[in-house]
């Protein structure tokens, strides 16, 4: 029977966190099915979940020379590199396995082609048989989603405002959020094999996204076994607001105490989820449509399908409620520490 590597490329926020932290943490009747995880170390030399840093890092064309038989035996001296030599052992000793592996990482479908070129060789040459997948947000889910990440992740965007006119005038060109560059390199690369399933199919299932992916997708027969995790819970619209509102001075992850201040400040006993406003949308609306239909036309209809809602804008009033509140919360934090 030939080795079969399941290769999961995301995208992101389609519960690929929680569905990698759902495997690591039932490693071990994942591996009574038959499949292997890498044991690529991270922070505090734990197992990594997320597989991408890893495989982004191995397949660089930089450090190719580290697959030298003769640079092998001289290691390097450059930290960094070291770390990637270790990294490119783990690999190894996975593609030696005689069962199936899986390899999982969001940041994987957004490596430069020759990178993913060398990755699938790299497979091939070893014996496996690529079940590539993905799930895929239609394209306005994946706006909002995205944009909630790069927030998140300590960055501004201008399209995203919290004081009334706050944003940039219309003229102002904005990059939104785009998954279809990725989606045509994995279509080069892996051709007919490469499998995208609509994010809300995934939803649908009666177990979720992750149980999708364990059941449907890798054909697990424990599955129903598995103690699911569930990770990246998405942001309120408020929370989303202030912390893009904050980003524009002080651009700062959205971790630890930081996020724990943001869940305190509301408008209301339950907030929003995060989306555009209708004014946010119609300063996008061109390339949106342009957007989706580049990917009707690649992936079709059912990965476009989508109910389009809007958030209100905040008022004067709630406003200033908000940025009240921030003030009190960070003089609170500020004295604590």
């Amino acid at each position: 029977m030939k080795k079969i590597c399941y290769l999961h490329l995301g995208f992101h926020k389609t519960a690929t966190t929680s569905f990698q932290l759902t495997v690591q943490q039932n490693r071990k009747l994942l591996e009574q099915d038959g499949i292997y995880l890498p044991k690529f170390r991270g922070k505090k030399q734990k197992f990594s979940a997320n597989h991408s840093g890893q495989i982004r890092d191995i397949f660089d064309q930089k450090v190719q020379h580290l697959w030298d038989s003769n640079y092998r035996s001289k290691p390097p001296k450059d930290q960094k590199q070291q770390t990637i030599q270790k990294h490119c052992q783990s690999l190894t000793e996975l593609l030696n396995q005689p069962q199936h592996i899986l390899i999982s990482g969001e940041g994987i479908s957004t490596m430069p082609e020759q990178s993913l070129i060398r990755l699938k060789s790299k497979l091939e040459v070893y014996g496996f048989q690529i079940e590539p997948f993905a799930l895929v947000r239609s394209p306005y889910a994946f706006i909002t989603s995205a944009l909630q990440q790069t927030i998140k992740n300590g960055k501004y965007h201008p399209l995203i405002g919290l004081i009334p006119g706050q944003s940039s005038a219309p003229q102002k060109a904005f990059k939104i959020p785009n998954s279809s560059k990725s989606i045509s390199t994995l279509n080069r690369i892996f051709g007919e094999k490469m499998n995208f399933v609509p994010f809300k199919t995934a939803t649908s299932h009666p177990g979720g996204p992750v149980l999708f992916l364990l059941q449907e997708v890798l054909q697990l027969k424990q599955a129903d076994q598995y103690q699911l995790i569930n990770a990246n819970e998405s942001k309120s619209n408020v929370s989303t607001r202030l912390k893009n509102f904050l980003n524009q001075q002080h651009p700062h992850a959205d971790q630890g105490k930081l996020r724990s201040l943001f869940k305190t400040i509301s408008l209301q006993a339950e907030e929003p989820k995060f989306l555009l406003t209708q004014q946010e949308f119609d300063w996008i609306e061109s390339d949106f449509k342009q957007v989706k239909r580049g990917m009707k036309r690649k992936l079709g209809e059912a990965f476009v399908e989508e109910k389009i809602a809007f958030s209100s804008e905040f008022s004067t009033e709630e406003t200033h409620q908000l940025l009240s509140q921030l003030s009190q919360k960070l003089y609170e934090l500020a004295i604590k520490g």
